[in-house]
């Protein structure tokens, strides 16, 4: 598998990792550092797939999706450290094709080539459907106007009459810049010429009909005479010519040509050129092969009026030749077996003009051999009924040329009755005869074209009578052709169109002009009906002719591609935009009719586990299989969509009560909670339901489907599988958090994160041991971690933020440590997703190499809920934090029991007492024995313990009886900035 693909990262590692991969697996790979980069590259290259990173350092890649959302050749996947549905929901959106999750191990790197090539698999079927339908588009559109040649050709009195508007309608439906025809000629010196007679030019395009005529073919043109007089087709890329041929076209600014011969009978007659000046044009086989025809029927056309003509001159010289007296004698002498011949006998026969008197004999064997017998039975015709006859026969000349002639006779008697002479008229009728003969052979070509086409073509009187059909137009009625000429069409079709149809033919015959239209029988099939007026010389209109096209095949297409385009092709579910036509109809329903509406935003829960560990073949299965319940629970009026990935909206239409609503979501919940069975697998999911109500949530779709949106994630933020009506309430908030998210987004490039340090001082000795330390964010409201850390991990900062909490007290605590405080310890807070990620340990690894300090002196605090939430899960982190040399405290210990029984389990060096025991002392004394209890217990495992919160003397000196080990609290100071905790160590005497 080949292709072009860019990867948007600004990690070069693992770009150049990427890279490298993808290489080997046959790609062209280009990378990007950034979303700037990326962007520019999108808009200067082609790429087949485009793959960009989450987080980029000056954009989302969200962003880059944006921006390729309607370029249906280039496939999009996105990969991120997060894996956040919402991500995946709004990457999915923006016509992400593929989600990743980038791993520590780099897992997803092996996953990649794999689905970059299922994805240029897609486009490429999607392009040859594209290519599959401009074709079949080209095709109609040329047979259309092929068609329309023929009509206008079988309709008009002079072949030249519709040129003009035949070479229009070909233009046009090519989109080509210039169609005209050429006929060829000699001048007196016998040279070849050509000569534009007729020339169609799309605006802006300069004709050529006016350049130089009578243009000679030879020399630069000589090789048109060879591929043209021998029936073929010149057709290209002016740009893929010898450049001897290209220079003869580019000087008339022709990109492309298509140069087809015109053939009347088997004489070359001239050609029809078809030029592109404004692009490179794709001459497809069936192009080719629709110019043919055009040029057959413009041939057959051409034939046809010359045959026509050559007759009419016969007829005329006939006519002339009776006036002058100029007929050819014959006067044959039974008796003496002689005949005379006139020398207008003798020029026809070719024989000496001195010849007049021959033996009967002589000219009898003048009679072509296949005619004696045919000529001596009309002889012995004649006399034995006493009766002239009227005969044609041939005769061959001396030179072996064959005449026609057309003899009349009559026969004269002696007074007693015996046969003695007959005396005839003879007339050379080869011309005719030669004329009848072609005109024969054109109507057969004319007949043979109405036979061959597929369109039902027929031809009547004003008054309906059939004159001319088709065995297509026969077969149409459903009865012989034999038995519907002559007979009026009105007659043979369903009564019920009658009186239309009468009407239309009257309003043709008014206005002169042609009437198109498209309509379906019983049957369902669909016709595209032309109707045209019929003229005689005089300008009048005489007949109709009218041609039907069967359009079923097309009307079925447009009916799937309409389909397609508004259906998921999964799930054969209304796409949105079906959905949000049906929703904006629906609202304008309701409005008028005063009625209730609901719409519903149905988003699956783990789905995103189930296509991660079971496949994408499992995961499409499974949509569908959720698409059937979903439809099963709603009323047959009411509709289902699919809007993407695993998201579906619904719309419930006229109900009386909320309460229907509210049966109908619990319902579909139900149905969704039970249990899956697909490829052998059980697989279990759920349903979060957003649901907004028209008017009151909303009286336009946008608002609707937003507020239904807002009611979901309120579900999936309070636990999943549940329903939530929109509150305005709710709303407020979404503003008000994204607001926050925005905010948070720029925050460490603003400065804004700042930390804050209190001091830990040893009981026993009274000095300063270490520095808490705990992060501000200073923004208009100074907010506390736990405001804003769940955002932070939505958007994948967490990893960000803790890094610069790290660099930033590590190179605190270095400046201390060089005023004699070399032994003093720092503490840095970990979140329960920071916690479980997989590399934090590198994380940390990478802090202390970076600023060459010794683990020892950096203590990492987790909350207890925290740490006990996710113990299975951080276990192993927390050895590997162990090994690097890290202490490891618990924070706010005590608030549950189940933790006690964890301290002999894990590596933990350091427990940090919950402030609310510490503040009841006094007062509880089950808070003095958990105290006790908990100090005592430590001890016995070797942990060290904090009082945390220490207030007053009392607490203290209780601390001091039950030795506990380190004290921390504003009864020894308030929390610090940088500069203020080192006036307090230098007013304390802990510096030197």
């Amino acid at each position: 598998m080949s292709g072009n693909i860019l990867y948007i990262e600004d990690d070069i590692v693992t770009a150049a990792y990427v890279q490298t991969q993808l290489e080997q697996h046959g790609y062209i790979v280009d990378v990007a550092a950034d979303g700037k980069e990326g962007l520019s590259k999108i808009t200067q290259g082609d790429y087949d797939v485009v793959a960009v990173d989450y987080h980029l350092p000056d954009m989302s890649g969200l962003r880059i999706l944006e921006s390729l959302a309607d370029n249906f050749k280039t496939s999009t996947i996105m990969i991120t450290g997060a894996g956040d549905e919402k991500i995946a929901v709004e990457a999915m959106k923006l016509g992400a094709s593929d989600y990743l999750i980038k791993d520590i191990n780099h897992d997803f790197i092996e996953l990649l080539p794999t689905i970059i090539e299922s994805e240029i698999e897609k486009q490429q079927l999607l392009i040859a459907k594209y290519q599959a339908e401009k074709a079949s588009r080209y095709r109609d559109n040329i047979l259309e106007a092929v068609s329309f040649a023929a009509e206008n050709f079988l309709t008009c009195s002079k072949w030249s009459q519709p040129i003009p508007e035949v070479l229009s309608r070909l233009g046009r439906t090519m989109s080509i810049s210039r169609v005209y025809i050429s006929e060829n000629h000699y001048d007196k010196k016998g040279v070849l010429l050509s000569s534009t007679r007729y020339e169609w030019v799309a605006s802006n395009i300069k004709p050529q009909i006016n350049l130089t005529q009578n243009f000679p073919y030879f020399p630069h043109l000589e090789f048109l005479t060879k591929i043209l007089s021998q029936g073929q087709v010149f057709h290209g890329s002016v740009q893929n010519f010898p450049k001897s041929i290209s220079e003869l076209f580019i000087v008339r600014e022709i990109r492309s040509i298509a140069i087809v011969p015109l053939f009347v009978g088997k004489k070359w007659w001239g050609y029809i050129g078809y030029d592109n000046c404004v692009k490179e044009q794709e001459w497809l086989p069936i192009i080719i092969e629709a110019f043919k025809t055009a040029a057959n029927i413009l041939g057959a056309a051409i034939q046809h009026e010359q045959m026509n003509q050559a007759l009419r001159n016969s007829e005329s010289r006939l006519s002339e030749t009776q006036k002058i007296a100029k007929l050819g004698q014959c006067d044959w002498d039974i008796c003496n077996n002689t005949r005379y011949l006139s020398e207008e006998t003798l020029k026809i026969l070719n024989w000496p003009l001195d010849k007049h008197i021959v033996s009967n004999d002589e000219f009898l064997n003048a009679i072509h051999p296949e005619d004696r017998q045919m000529v001596k039975n009309s002889v012995s015709q004649a006399i034995h009924f006493d009766k002239s006859y009227d005969i044609e026969f041939r005769i061959i000349r001396p030179d072996n040329s064959v005449r026609y002639l057309h003899v009349i006779s009559k026969l004269f008697r002696s007074d007693n009755g015996k046969p003695i002479r007959f005396l005839s008229t003879t007339q050379d009728i080869t011309e005719r005869k030669i004329s009848e003969k072609k005109l024969e052979e054109n109507t057969q070509t004319l007949s043979a074209i109405l036979n061959a086409a597929t369109d039902s073509i027929i031809m009547m009187e004003l008054d309906t009578t059939c004159v001319i059909i088709n065995p297509a137009g026969a077969a149409r009625l459903g009865i012989s052709a034999d038995k519907i000429i002559g007979k009026p069409i009105c007659d043979l079709v369903a009564p019920q169109i009658v009186p239309k149809r009468k009407k239309m033919l009257r309003q043709i015959v008014k206005d002169q002009q042609p009437v198109r239209f498209e309509e379906s029988d019983k049957n369902n099939i669909w016709y595209d009906h032309s109707i045209y007026p019929v003229f005689n010389e005089h300008g009048d209109v005489t007949r109709i002719a009218m041609v039907s096209r069967n359009i079923t095949k097309r009307k079925q297409d447009e009916e799937l591609i309409w389909h397609q385009a508004h259906h998921d092709a999964l799930t054969n579910l209304p796409n949105r935009a079906l959905f949000v036509e049906r929703l904006s109809q629906a609202i304008q329903f309701a409005k008028q009719r005063k009625e209730k509406l609901a719409v519903m935003f149905v988003d699956l829960d783990r789905f995103k586990q189930v296509n991660d560990t079971l496949g994408h073949r499992v995961g499409d299965i499974l949509l569908q299989e959720v698409s059937k319940r979903l439809q099963q629970e709603v009323r047959e009026f009411d509709t289902v969509a699919r809007l993407g990935g695993d998201e579906f909206t619904i719309i419930i239409n006229d109900f009386d009560e909320y309460l229907c609503v509210k049966n109908i979501a619990e319902r579909l919940l139900h149905s969704l909670s039970n249990s899956f069975f697909i490829v052998e697998h059980k697989i279990s999911i759920a349903g979060s339901i957003g649901i907004a109500l028209f008017p009151s949530d909303g009286q336009d779709v946008e608002t609707l489907l937003k507020n239904a949106d807002v009611a979901m994630y309120q579900v999936k933020e309070s636990g999943r599988n549940s329903y939530q009506f929109f509150t305005h309430q709710m709303n407020t908030q979404l503003i008000e958090h994204t607001l926050l998210e925005d905010s948070l987004c720029n925050a460490l490039k603003r400065d804004e994160f700042k930390l804050c340090y209190q001091p830990i001082i040893g009981l026993k000795s009274e000095k300063l041991v270490a520095i808490g330390t705990s992060l501000r964010w200073q923004n208009s409201e100074s907010m506390f971690p736990e405001q804003f850390l769940g955002s932070a991990e939505k958007y994948g900062l967490v990893v960000s933020i803790l890094k610069w909490w790290l660099s930033t007290a590590i190179q605190q605590l270095q400046k201390l440590q060089s005023n004699n405080l070399d032994y003093l310890q720092i503490s840095v807070k970990l979140s329960a997703y920071q916690l479980k990620t997989n590399d934090i340990a590198e994380i940390i690894q990478e802090a202390l190499q970076k600023f060459n300090l010794s683990p020892n002196h950096l203590i990492l605090e987790i909350d207890e809920e925290a740490f006990l939430k996710n113990l299975p899960e951080t276990a192993n982190n927390l050895a590997k934090l162990e090994n690097l040399g890290t202490q490891i405290a618990i924070d706010n210990f005590g608030s549950n029991w189940g933790s006690l029984h964890t301290l002999r389990q894990l590596p933990i060096d350091i427990i940090k007492i919950d402030p609310f025991f510490i503040h009841n002392i006094t007062a509880d004394n089950y808070d003095t024995i958990l105290i006790q209890t908990i100090i005592a217990l430590a001890h016995k495992l070797n942990i060290k313990v904090i009082g945390c919160g220490l207030e007053t003397k009392e607490q203290l000196n209780f601390l001091q009886d039950h030795k506990c080990d380190f004290i921390q609290g504003c009864y020894i100071t308030n929390q610090l900035n940088y500069e203020n905790l080192v006036k307090f160590i230098k007013i304390k005497h802990y510096l030197n």
